[in-house]
């Protein structure tokens, strides 16, 4: 199976299908693609918005930085928690890094977003079977 993205659109991840929620990898390899400076915000949900309004204006900024190298970036990322939800439910946070107004990459509790993704062709290698017990094998407590 072969799945192409263009160029210019948002392609979102869901955080619970990562193989160990890794979203901070994501965000490195997709701001590594721009150069610096890049502003960051970290934003909390007000408590009486609809869930399903994207509009941010409202949001409480709890941070809101220019970073302008990647070990600046790095020790803010190894410090910030975005708990996972489930998919079903509301975003709590959002994690928005962008340049000059344009968003590069968001994070919420449930999906990583990727502005103008480069990953241009995801190849799914093996079978379903295969796969499961890459993904599964690794982190199984023996015996099975």
């Amino acid at each position: 199976m072969k799945m192409t993205f263009r160029r210019n659109d948002w392609i979102d991840v869901f955080r619970e299908l990562l193989p160990r929620d890794d979203w901070q990898d994501l965000v490195r390899l997709q701001v590594s693609q721009y150069s610096y400076p890049v502003e960051v915000k970290f934003l909390e949900r007000p408590l009486k918005q609809n869930p399903h309004i994207d509009d941010f204006s409202d949001w409480t900024v709890r941070s809101h930085m220019i970073m302008t190298d990647d070990s600046q970036l790095e020790r803010f990322l190894e410090h910030l928690v975005i708990e996972q939800q489930e998919m079903a439910t509301k975003a709590e946070v959002t994690l928005i890094i962008q340049k000059q107004g344009q968003g590069i990459v968001r994070v919420t509790n449930d999906c990583v977003s990727m502005y103008g993704v480069a990953y241009e062709e995801l190849d799914d290698v093996g079978t379903e079977y295969e796969n499961f017990f890459d993904a599964v094998l690794p982190y199984a407590t023996f015996p099975v």
